[in-house]
């Protein structure tokens, strides 16, 4: 008679005992990272940028201009104006890689057809809460 054991369960729990655990944590206080591994992949793929953009890019557009690109691309985040005395526009896209690459060509590059850019700072950050692409 042979005890059956799997340590593979207890070290990779299925999404429902990742749930209990974390529902049970949130009685207990205790912290519980729930992640499968469709969201460990989609993590590794995506990528957080934040941008700002000078030159003429406030009143051609380019926000709109803007958001229709992060949308064409499967980009969530926001676009936005700064009341700043260089008049640049600010944002924040997150989505796959390759696509976040295609929109930092483009929002350093391009831009709306009116807008005059140039320079475009941009820096990696952490991921966002969002589930559009916004124009604030």
């Amino acid at each position: 008679m042979r005890k059956s054991t799997t340590a593979s369960s207890a070290a990779d729990p299925t999404p429902e005992k990742a749930l209990q655990d974390a529902l049970k944590s949130h009685v207990t206080g205790k912290a519980v990272v729930v992640a499968t591994p469709e969201t460990n992949q989609k993590q590794a793929t995506e990528t957080t940028m934040k941008f700002r953009v000078y030159g003429k890019v406030q009143g051609v557009f380019f926000r709109k201009h803007t958001a229709a690109k992060a949308v064409k691309l499967g980009l969530v985040g926001y676009v936005r104006n700064n009341q700043d005395a260089e008049r640049s526009v600010e944002g924040v896209v997150m989505g796959a890689r390759e696509k976040v690459a295609d929109f930092a060509q483009w929002v350093s590059c391009e831009g709306s057809p009116k807008s005059r850019i140039s320079r475009c700072d941009k820096s990696f950050v952490g991921r966002i809460q969002a589930q559009s692409f916004e124009i604030l």
